[in-house]
């Protein structure tokens, strides 16, 4: 197992703008961000997401679906990501506004905000 390369407990804020999406391994983004994150530590999150919540029918992102290059391929809805966010241990998850940014016809891009429980 390689070492962590941030030490677990130590950053105050994690500022992520549309990268998580693209990653195929979300839940463990999230996790580690709360890893490296202090009690009460933030996380601010602009990312794309999907407009249909109807389009898939769990919280899993489709690698197959869209395109990367567009930033479609990855997204889930809202409520998913939200979802996602508050199962990696985070409170307060809060959804702050959509930002008119689209990258196609079925995604826009949509800015969170939660915190890392205090101890």
């Amino acid at each position: 197992m390689l070492p962590h390369p941030v030490e677990e407990s130590t950053v105050d804020v994690v500022i992520s703008n549309g990268a998580i999406n693209l990653s195929p391994k979300q839940p463990c983004v999230f996790q580690e961000i709360l890893r490296v994150l202090k009690p009460n530590g933030r996380l601010y999150l602009a990312d794309m997401i999907r407009l249909d919540p109807s389009a898939s029918s769990s919280c899993h992102s489709d690698n197959n679906a869209g395109s990367w290059a567009n930033c479609v391929a990855g997204t889930l809805s809202r409520q998913c990501l939200e979802k996602l966010i508050s199962d990696a241990g985070f409170q307060d998850v809060t959804f702050v506004k959509m930002t008119d940014y689209y990258t196609s016809p079925e995604t826009e891009g949509a800015i969170f905000r939660a915190t890392k429980p205090g101890t």
